[in-house]
């Protein structure tokens, strides 16, 4: 049974609705003017001035890696390689930002979420390396390599990594995100 405040809160939003519709009304407008579509249900889109500032940076210093994001951790434990890569798949689905390009459209960049882009995560198993090279010190190598890659904005995912496997249960990951489609705090969804 319904508590009486759970009714009056349902019947004051419906009065709050009601009051919406009226204002809008008197400006001529609609709800459906208020409607939120997906960046994904357009073609081209505006880019913001933090995305135009960086966007700039990286025509100015075309190849610099300066704006890669770096996330890298340590796995340790039994791992689904297969499963992982699906995941960050369905990461690079879910969150257009990541899907998104950036070009210019009639000498005004502009961006655009691409329905779909390929994605693969390499491996490489240097866990039965032999000789005086520490697997570490070459996956150290290896991560500095692939970090310092520079991304092509006009090509999707800004996101690229590689796995590297140092024992049976013992792995690292390192991924690098160009800056246009990330920042600290949207970082937290792929940590």
């Amino acid at each position: 049974m319904p508590r009486e405040r759970d009714v009056l809160k349902k019947g004051q939003a419906e009065e709050e609705w009601e009051l919406l519709r009226l204002l809008l009304q008197k400006e001529g407008l609609s709800s459906k003017d208020l409607e939120l579509t997906s960046p994904e249900s357009r073609e081209w889109l505006p880019l913001s001035w933090a995305q135009k500032r960086l966007w700039f940076l990286d025509r100015l210093q075309a190849g610099s890696d300066f704006y890669n994001v770096v996330l890298a951790c340590e796995l340790h434990g039994d791992l689904n390689v297969p499963a992982l890569e699906r995941s960050l798949r369905d990461i690079i689905r879910r969150h257009g930002a990541l899907r998104t390009v950036f070009v210019v459209r009639d000498g005004e960049p502009m961006q655009r979420v691409e329905h779909s882009v390929e994605f693969g995560l390499p491996l490489l198993d240097l866990s039965h390396q032999t000789g005086a090279a520490d697997p570490r010190k070459q996956a150290h190598e290896i991560i500095k390599q692939e970090v310092s890659k520079p991304f092509d904005l006009g090509k999707a995912p800004l996101l690229h990594g590689v796995l590297i496997r140092l024992g049976e249960r013992e792995h690292i990951l390192a991924l690098s995100i160009h800056h246009i489609v990330v920042d600290e705090w949207s970082m937290g969804i792929v940590q």
